[in-house]
Formats: C-alpha cells, sequence, structure tokens
C-alpha cells in the first residue's frame, strides 16, 4: 500500500498452489485512486475526520474505493 496525500495505491499479489497437480496460479492486481477522491469517499460514507485518518491506514476500507488499474493471471504447471 502507498499512501502519500496524491495517490492512494495497492498492489495486490495473490498465489494458489495444487499440490495433487502441480499447478501454481499468481493473480496481481493494481488498484489506484486519488488521496482527494478516497477521503471524500470515507467522509461520504459517514466517517467522522478522525476516523477518515484510522481508515486511510487500512487497506481492508481502502480496496472497494480504489479502481483497477491492472490485472494479471497467470499459472504455471511444475510437472511440464
Amino acid at each position: 500500500m502507498r499512501l502519500d496525500n496524491v495517490v492512494v495505491r495497492i498492489r495486490d499479489t495473490r498465489l494458489y498452489i495444487d499440490f495433487e497437480t502441480d499447478e501454481v496460479l499468481r493473480e496481481y492486481t493494481a488498484k489506484e485512486a486519488t488521496f482527494a477522491h478516497v477521503k471524500t469517499a470515507l467522509l461520504m460514507a459517514g466517517r467522522l475526520p478522525d476516523d477518515v485518518t484510522i481508515g486511510l491506514r487500512d487497506p481492508n476500507v481502502l480496496d472497494p474505493l480504489l479502481a483497477v488499474t491492472e490485472q494479471r493471471l497467470e499459472a504455471v504447471n511444475l510437472r511440464e
């Protein structure tokens, strides 16, 4: 997570390993929005100004407010 009073970004990588088939999946998602947009969205959701600061530190709160800018799904089979 990056937060610098200009842009809020989240880079999320998830791995799934199927040990029966030796297949590995990697999902990468990049999300971002302007700091002003995120702060406004948190205030419009009914958060108090002090609670906005707390929300800005929690990626689980920020994630639904950000737009997806990149998404990739890669697969590899280790048996090959």
